[in-house]
């Protein structure tokens, strides 16, 4: 359902649902609204109008830009600590497996073991911590290629996405970003009817209020003056 509301001579939606239940905790709209402005002249009043509403809009727009500010700063905060833990992780990962090549490659040399072992038609069954079966050689090429693996995150597709994930963040800008807060339904017109000033009704009624305060004064002094001259 669509409320209208009505500010000035400003009419825009309201967008309600009939189907949600009505709860102590939920706040109730009012269904219409009006702000009214005073001005000199009946052009003054809608200029008034349309920059009070172009004012509402701008405040708007800074309110919601610095809470998305915040929250894409809260989200790279936690990217990038879970982006550290990962890549700690992994680098402790990889001088484990360096140290233990390493062993394997002084125990293939100490038994003057260079090519890999095999039987006839499958390898040997190997230790997973000295994999010594590869050989000498092919130990040393696989040292060498892990040693020099300086970026650990182009082995790693998660790191590798982390890392992605981090750039798009820190490339976001709002400063671009422009929206409408309100879609209004009709722009600001001229009033109907000039709006009878205050200032004269308030001067009206002070002079009636006086004139009644004057009229008893007087019948007071009158009732006074006639006691004294028959007493």
């Amino acid at each position: 359902m669509i409320n209208n509301i009505t500010v000035g001579k400003v009419t825009f939606s309201n967008s309600a649902d009939n189907n949600v239940s009505n709860t102590t905790n939920m706040r109730k709209w009012p269904i219409e609204a009006s702000v009214g402005f005073t001005a000199v002249t009946a052009q003054d009043a809608q200029d008034l109008l349309s920059d009070y509403l172009r004012y509402i809009g701008s405040n708007i727009r800074q309110e919601i830009k610095a809470e998305l500010n915040e929250k894409i700063a809260q989200q790279l905060v936690y990217a990038k600590g879970k982006y550290a833990i990962e890549l700690a992780a992994l680098e402790n990962a990889n001088r484990v497996a360096i140290q233990r090549l390493r062993n394997s490659l002084a125990i293939a040399q100490s038994v003057g073991l260079k090519k890999p072992v095999s039987t006839t038609h499958n390898f040997i069954q190997d230790d997973p911590d000295y994999p010594i079966a590869l050989g000498s050689e092919a130990l040393a090429k696989k040292l060498a290629i892990i040693e020099k693996g300086n970026d650990l995150s182009l082995s790693n597709s998660d790191l590798l996405s982390s890392q992605q994930y981090i750039q798009q963040l820190q490339a976001l800008d709002t400063k671009d970003i422009w929206f409408q807060p309100v879609k209004y339904m009709q722009k600001p017109t001229l009033p109907i009817a000039k709006q009878a000033p205050q200032r004269t009704y308030m001067v009206v009624l002070a002079g009636i209020a006086g004139l009644i305060l004057g009229c008893i004064y007087v019948l007071l002094r009158h009732m006074v003056n006639n006691r004294k001259q028959k007493v």
